[in-house]
């Protein structure tokens, strides 16, 4: 058996990853908790009943949006106008985001396979249920950006560049970072 030149390479034991524990603050963190498999949810009273909505990670975000492409029956988006882009995007993502309702939604469901928000013969109560579920939406996406302690954005606000470029047809603008 051949002996290792140790200048050559060294021989260690082999590193293993261990998961490492949450801190307090990523246990109520709402970002790490999403990430760790959590869901969240709302329920939103509605003169039909109450329904609840999921919180669309970007995979859910990905199936709206294919579920909206494959109800176009592969027409272009232009061919549509906005008014009916919309109702496609709104339909979609009410099939996607509501996992659950009122007694009448359930057994809808259960009776027709493909049912979808599509069905529904009340515009009215899609468009407030969508713009309830879209408003969850929102407000649960702003608490991702509101955490900016730990961003540096000096350099991006600077205002002071000491060399010209192009005649000064940039002068003012602001840099993040020199090239090498």
């Amino acid at each position: 058996m051949a002996k290792a030149d140790e200048k050559e390479f060294e021989i260690s034991d082999e590193i293993v990853e261990k998961e490492e524990e949450s801190t307090e603050q990523q246990k109520d963190d709402i970002f790490y908790a999403i990430i760790l498999g959590k869901q969240i949810t709302k329920t939103i009273h509605t003169s039909r009943g109450d329904f609840v909505v999921k919180f669309p990670k970007e995979k859910d975000r990905t199936a709206i949006d294919l579920l909206e492409a494959s109800r176009r029956g592969g027409v272009p988006v232009e061919s549509f106008t906005p008014a009916a882009n919309s109702r496609l995007n709104e339909i979609a993502t009410l099939d996607i985001v509501v996992i659950d309702g009122a007694d009448w939604y359930k057994a809808a469901k259960q009776r027709n396979k493909n049912f979808s928000w599509g069905d529904m013969p009340d515009t009215e109560f899609v468009d407030s249920l969508f713009v309830e579920a879209w408003t969850f939406f929102q407000k649960v996406q702003s608490m991702f950006s509101d955490n900016k302690e730990s961003e540096n954005t000096e350099k991006a606000h600077k205002k002071d560049i000491s060399e010209t470029v192009g005649g000064g047809l940039f002068s003012g603008s602001a840099t993040t970072g020199k090239r090498d």
